[in-house]
């Protein structure tokens, strides 16, 4: 099928049930693994394994930089990385025909969803990602219910070295401690 990432506006031919996924991304390769497409990622970043317990899948790079053999050797259908500071990397693949997809970094609770449900899309198993995403609404509103009346005062610092730096209340975590 075909897939336009808009984020960085290109189209690539996508497989109808993609098998060889590579992650750069920590949360999207929780994900994956989270609706059962655990045995389709062939390849991660060096942040995954914290996140994916017992995780056995080469290290193909990390945030920022590729092993470009090792990538080519495991011929991958998909390579999800993020917007941000991702996608210098993404327009980079992207030139060399490889098929990259961008998801927006998250500014909300809701943007996870909204990434959980895209790649739901992008694995061919929309069912197995909405219910990931009922499963994350309900946990939330357990926390956020666990808050009413009084809301904790939180910081939240998301730091990538030398780069930018996101902080406050403009992250998803804001969002789960709202009262509902």
């Amino acid at each position: 099928m075909k897939i336009h990432c808009e984020s960085i506006d290109y189209k690539f031919e996508l497989p109808k049930q993609p098998r060889r996924v590579i992650s750069l991304v920590s949360a999207a390769t929780e994900t994956l693994f989270a609706m059962g497409c655990g045995d389709r990622v062939v390849g991660v970043s060096g942040y995954c394994a914290r996140y994916v317990p017992d995780l056995k899948v080469p290290v193909v790079g990390d945030y920022l930089k590729i092993d470009e053999n090792l990538l080519t050797e495991l011929a991958p259908d998909l390579i999800l990385i993020t917007t941000g500071l991702q996608r210098n990397l993404g327009l980079k693949l992207a030139k060399k025909g490889l098929p990259v997809y961008a998801l927006p970094l998250p500014n909300s609770f809701y943007g996870l969803l909204e990434n959980t449900v895209t790649m739901g899309a992008l694995m061919n198993e929309m069912q197995e990602g909405r219910r990931l995403c009922l499963q994350m609404e309900t946990e939330a509103a357990k926390i956020r219910n666990r808050n009413v009346g009084s809301r904790p005062k939180v910081y939240v610092e998301l730091w990538f070295g030398k780069h930018m730096r996101t902080i406050g209340g403009f992250t998803y975590i804001d969002d789960l401690l709202l009262p509902a």
